[in-house]
């Protein structure tokens, strides 16, 4: 699937904001904090654009040159890769002031198939959508 950069932020900002957050239990100032920060890359150019030049990103999100990204082969990639090998560990780090632990969360293959489903979704959705796609 071919989807911009702006359709693929929205997407992962659904994801992240509606199907990861929850799971932080016991915790809303960590949840606070983390969706203060999907929003701020969202809005940040210069953020957004630190992100799509790493390179491990441009590795995996290859710019088919008219600004178009293609996810397709990523998203099978890695739900074969969590299906064969478990859950894939995330780990947000201690917060200062915030949360003095650790908080890990565990992605399984249902979880790649939600943010893929969010990325088709946001491939369909009209150009200039931006935040919309994120609330609920």
């Amino acid at each position: 699937m071919r989807i911009s950069r702006e359709q693929i932020l929205d997407a992962a900002a659904a994801f992240i904001i509606q199907d990861v957050l929850p799971r932080i239990d016991g915790n809303p100032a960590v949840q606070i904090v983390l969706h203060t920060s999907v929003n701020a890359i969202r809005a940040n150019t210069t953020m957004t654009e630190t992100v799509f030049q790493h390179d491990l990103v441009k590795i995996l999100l290859q710019d088919d040159g008219t600004g178009l990204y293609e996810t397709g082969a990523l998203m099978d990639a890695l739900y074969a890769s969590v299906q064969q090998y478990g859950a894939l560990p995330l780990t947000v780090p201690p917060i200062p002031l915030i949360s003095p632990k650790t908080i890990r969360i565990k992605l399984s293959a249902e979880d790649v198939a939600r943010l893929r489903s969010r990325l088709e979704a946001a491939a369909k959705a009209p150009k200039g959508n931006g935040e919309k796609n994120s609330k609920k």
